[in-house]
């Protein structure tokens, strides 16, 4: 089960690497990121909170429709659906 909590993080963490070079971002802001992802995905997210937001510099990481304004994407990956928000910190 660590095999595919790592794969789905490991995607994830490139989605919201992603998602900061198409957001303009300097490579040391600190950002927040809001989430809606299916309960796999959800659950390999958690399980791996504190790698995801080291690697992304995530300072505020919560489940919740992204805001207006947020930079914006939705992806489907090793079965799981996600629409991933961001914004500055």
């Amino acid at each position: 089960m660590w095999a595919e909590y790592s794969y789905r993080s490991l995607e994830f963490v490139q989605r919201v690497q992603d998602l900061r070079k198409t957001a303009d971002l300097n490579a040391a802001d600190r950002i927040k990121v809001k989430v809606v992802a299916t309960p796999g995905l959800k659950e390999a997210i958690e399980a791996n909170r504190d790698y995801i937001t080291a690697e992304t510099l995530t300072v505020e990481l919560s489940y919740a429709e992204p805001a207006l304004g947020s930079t914006t994407a939705t992806d489907v990956f090793d079965g799981e659906k996600v629409t991933v928000g961001l914004v500055k910190a």
